[in-house]
């Protein structure tokens, strides 16, 4: 069976966890020593060896036998926990549906059915402690199982309201650690659903079902995309779904579902204004104008949200509010949201920036600082468990992480490097933590040892210890010596033009004494194909991705997605019947 690379990655390339080598040589040149090199070297083999590391779940999935669950105590805890955040199903008509399954005279349960009953009982399975931060293992996996192996009959049923809310509860799942990957493969169809059955025409219960199972879909689509890198599924002209009401999404006065919604909208126009390739070749003056509006906006959809701990830069901080865990878990959620933003849209104003306008991007490199800060302030927030997203968990503190990184390093004998050491030994920690209660499937505590270099570091050159050969202190900036003044900066936060001029360099030293390969000596060279399709080791061009510690390497999904496994689908009552036109539409 071959094995399918389930990763991590957040925003590509441009990645603030990505080091290439034009990367590597200015934090050399400002350390005045190669130890991050060596580090990232270092991460880049066990990245390598971490996703050589084939996770098997799926070769006895069509035979396992599951035990019956605690059906009503997972139910519970799925409508408790989750449905407010992402209100798609209707509590009533759910647990009506299920209770009516095992009646005479009573429709055999369709396929969608199957996947969405099993799919909510293991997300509540999750927050009753039966997931795993490692694929194939733990109760909850073991219940999604079932949902994964009608996946293929899945995509041929006719388009239903249960399909669709089949898919939106397998993606709400895949968003986990644990199926790291998974998430795209599963969300892809659903948005093809989705935005197919907006010429449907639904009456009574079933069009507000639709409505917020359509915007709850939108909105995980839409974060995961941007976060991850990825151009979108849903085509935003194309939408006329009404925005619902969502009651069980109010919190204290606070409307939860419409601030999500509109947080992803935000994203969306972000990522085609900003990030799009077809925007690619626009001047400068386009995405600093861009940039401008992105910003009110964002200023406006903060200035919406109620001051009683969910608005970001409020007086009331999340970790003070009082009440439910899960209003303070969408505060937190909110927080990440908001200074993610600001942190990527003020990188992206630094890129276009001109050199020139010194006082300008030392405004904007504060921005992002500020926003880096409060990100890992919000770290002890996160709950480290495996059903929380992989963004929040992992992708946002490690970008927010690097940010104050490299700004330490570059600025040694600023005034905020010695709270900056100390917020990044808080991701340190929570790196080290989630190693811990991974028990070592995810290699997190390597992260704290680019923590101990900048500390080593700053007690060095800016920290009073007399001065040091080690490193070289950032030069203040003159307007005669804009030039040094922009070489001292992060790599990351450096003007388009400064950057590619410094890649084109590294690109012709690299290449400039390579032998080539002659036509005969190419025949003559060839060699068998990687069959397990395994990855490369990275190069020194491509350079290195840290959140690759974050991947896993499982079994490929071709069974799943080729030959069905019928018959073999559903351990807990026999065999489901094919989906009709007489199927239960749920809520």
């Amino acid at each position: 069976m071959r094995p399918v690379l389930m990763t991590a990655s957040i925003a590509g390339d441009n990645s603030l966890t990505y080091f290439s080598e034009t990367r590597l040589k200015s934090l050399s040149q400002c350390l005045g020593h190669d130890r991050v090199r060596a580090l990232v070297e270092r991460i880049s083999g066990t990245v390598n060896l971490h996703m050589r590391t084939i996770v098997n779940f799926s070769s006895n999935m069509g035979t396992r036998q599951a035990k019956t669950p605690g059906c009503l105590s997972d139910k519970a805890l799925y409508f408790e926990r989750v449905h407010p955040r992402f209100p798609f199903l209707d509590r009533a008509a759910f647990e009506a549906t299920a209770a009516s399954q095992g009646q005479p005279n009573v429709i055999p349960r369709s396929k969608s059915w199957t996947a969405l009953f099993h799919t909510v009982l293991a997300l509540g399975s999750e927050y009753a402690g039966g997931g795993s931060f490692e694929p194939g293992k733990g109760e909850s996996w073991e219940l999604f199982s079932v949902a994964l192996a009608n996946y293929t009959d899945l995509m041929l049923l006719p388009d239903s309201l249960t399909t669709l809310q089949a898919f939106t509860a397998m993606t709400i799942y895949a968003l986990g650690m644990s199926s790291v990957g998974l998430d795209q493969i599963i969300m892809s169809e659903a948005v093809r659903r989705a935005q197919n059955l907006q010429e449907a025409r639904f009456s009574g219960n079933a069009t507000d079902a639709f409505r917020r199972t359509f915007w709850s879909l939108y909105c995980l689509e839409k974060i995961t995309s941007f976060h991850h890198g990825r151009s979108s599924g849903f085509v935003d002209c194309d939408i006329a779904c009404p925005i619902p009401y969502a009651q069980d999404s109010i919190f204290g006065g606070y409307n939860w579902f419409l601030s999500f919604i509109k947080h992803a909208r935000l994203l969306s126009r972000a990522y085609t204004s900003l990030f799009a390739i077809g925007v690619s070749d626009n001047p400068d003056e386009y995405y600093l104008d861009i940039i401008d509006q992105l910003s009110e906006e964002l200023e406006e959809w903060r200035v919406s949200i109620p001051d009683t701990g969910f608005r970001p830069g409020g007086v009331l901080k999340p970790h003070r509010m009082e009440g439910e865990s899960l209003a303070r878990t969408c505060a937190v959620s909110i927080h990440f949201f908001y200074y993610s933003f600001l942190q990527t849209v003020s990188r992206m104003a630094l890129r276009h920036l001109p050199a020139s306008q010194v006082a300008k991007r030392e405004a904007v490199l504060n921005t992002v600082e500020h926003a880096s800060r409060s990100l890992i302030e919000l770290t002890p927030l996160i709950e480290v468990a495996p059903y929380t997203p992989m963004w929040m968990l992992a992708g946002i503190p490690v970008a927010g992480f690097f940010v104050l990184f490299d700004i330490t390093i570059h600025n040694p004998r600023s005034p905020l490097a010695t709270s900056n050491l100390a917020l990044l030994d808080i991701v340190a920690g929570h790196s080290s933590q989630l190693e811990y209660m991974s028990k070592g499937i995810i290699p997190g505590s390597v992260i704290g040892e680019f923590a101990h270099i900048a500390r080593n570091y700053v007690n060095d050159v800016g920290g009073g210890g007399g001065g040091s050969s080690t490193g070289n202190t950032p030069p203040r900036h003159t307007p005669e010596n804009n030039s040094q003044y922009l070489y001292s900066q992060p790599y990351w936060s450096l003007p388009q033009a400064v950057t590619q001029s410094m890649v084109a360099m590294d690109v012709t030293a690299d290449f400039s004494d390579m032998n080539l390969v002659t036509e005969g000596e190419q025949t003559d060279s060839i060699e068998s194909m990687d069959i397990e399709g395994l990855p490369m080791p990275p190069s020194n061009v491509m350079g290195t991705d840290v959140m690759g510690l974050f991947g896993f390497w499982v079994p490929d999904m071709d069974p799943l997605l080729y030959q069905g496994l019928t018959g073999q689908n559903d351990p807990l009552h026999g065999t489901p019947q094919a989906d009709n036109t007489a199927c239960v539409e749920m809520s």
